[in-house]
């Protein structure tokens, strides 16, 4: 493997063991939310909304990678901002990405009925057609906004808060 990408900063940070915990208890709960999402929410299988029918290996696996990545996000975050050199656009930008890839491991249009009744059924139901496309785009917005706290704790952050 390359050394320099374990050499990285948001990596090296997680040597301290308050922080490993920190990020892997945010990382658990996450998942925990998510997986209580796909086990009592609708689901989309054939053409229909059923009960847990997110509770697929695919979604659990999706969402264990991004709880991770949002774990590990959340305490590259914290470090930036002990030392005063945050920046919020990797903040949101991770967490639309997590909003984002949570809303595709359900049926959205099924879940949000209140949606459905005013006619917006159309405009939440691309979320679940296009679900594996809206899951590479929320893993890249936590990739970037992993990359940006990265940048900030390297102190190359153009954008931070001094």
């Amino acid at each position: 493997m390359n050394k320099n990408l374990f050499s990285q900063p948001i990596l090296t940070q997680l040597k301290n063991p308050a922080l490993l915990i920190a990020a892997l208890g945010f990382a658990v709960l996450f998942f925990d939310l998510q997986l209580w999402m796909m086990w009592n929410l609708p689901g989309y299988e054939s053409e229909m909304c059923v009960m847990g029918a997110g509770l697929k290996p695919d979604n659990i696996i999706y969402a264990i990678v991004m709880s991770l990545l949002f774990g590990m996000f959340l305490m590259g975050f914290y470090t930036t901002l002990k030392v005063k050199q945050a920046s919020l656009g990797g903040l949101s930008l991770s967490t639309a990405a997590m909003a984002l890839g949570t809303l595709t491991v359900i049926c959205a249009s099924c879940t949000f009925q209140a949606i459905s009744i005013f006619g917006f059924v159309i405009g939440v139901h691309f979320l679940t057609d296009l679900n594996i496309w809206f899951k590479l785009i929320s893993f890249m917005m936590m990739l970037l906004g992993i990359y940006q706290v990265n940048k900030q704790l390297k102190g190359e952050c153009s954008s931070c808060v001094k």
